[in-house]
């Protein structure tokens, strides 16, 4: 048995170190595609971002709406 260094890619989940903030994060973004492609299901984003402010309270404001298969989910 030898040492292969730190796991990036296991049981089909990506691994990401971010070992100076102290960060671990997982995706399964190949996974969902796969998923996505075999159904022919379509994902769709949208976002809209106000790059500008309100002049009352100097805030920007943002929204997004995500659709998968024709159904918004977020």
């Amino acid at each position: 048995m030898k040492n292969l260094g730190e796991a990036t890619f296991v049981f089909g989940i990506e691994i990401q170190r971010h070992r100076a903030r102290g960060l671990l994060s997982l995706s399964q973004k190949t996974y969902i595609e796969s998923i996505l492609k075999r159904f022919d299901i379509k994902l769709v984003g949208y976002a809209d971002a106000n790059l500008g402010k309100a002049e009352d309270d100097y805030i920007s404001t943002s929204g997004f709406l995500f659709k998968m298969a024709g159904a918004a989910v977020a």
